[in-house]
């Protein structure tokens, strides 16, 4: 579901379920464990910033929205690879690419590839990843939600 406002389009909640997130490398919180570690989005409660995240097993644990990071969309991906193409190392451009092609895919196996090529590389998961909090716009849904409640 979406809602608009001032020419802004906000994603609901309903759109995380069954994203695939890896868990920040600077998570602080008890999962400590968890860190780096690439899970799918399995529950949330937005209005209190808690993202339930499996990890296959019946493992599971409880993250606010700044400890997850998701893949961008393909098309911004690209665009900042093209435009920033000359301060790139050869290697990470190449790799770069290589997610825009298995982004575009639509396959959950090849948007996993595309995490794990990212997760420990900084320059690349700088291209290719985004706080979740920023690529689904919960910030701005949550105080939508606030607003009409």
């Amino acid at each position: 579901m979406q809602l608009t406002q001032s020419n802004m389009i906000y994603t609901t909640h309903d759109e995380l379920t069954g994203t695939l997130v890896l868990v920040h490398s600077d998570t602080k919180d008890y999962q400590v464990s968890n860190q780096g570690l690439i899970g799918m989005i399995i529950a949330d409660d937005l209005k209190n910033d808690m993202i339930y995240v499996g990890f296959g097993m019946g493992e599971q644990s409880l993250y606010t929205a700044g400890e997850l990071w998701a893949l961008k969309r393909s098309n911004l991906v690209y665009a900042d690879m093209m435009r920033n193409s000359t301060k790139l190392d050869t290697l990470d451009f190449k790799d770069i690419f290589r997610i825009c092609m298995l982004l575009d895919s639509g396959l959950m196996k090849d948007r996993r590839k595309a995490i794990e090529l990212s997760r420990y590389n900084d320059v690349i998961r700088s291209f290719a990843m985004a706080p979740l909090a920023e690529v689904f716009g919960i910030r701005q849904v949550q105080h939508l939600q606030t607003l009409s409640a």
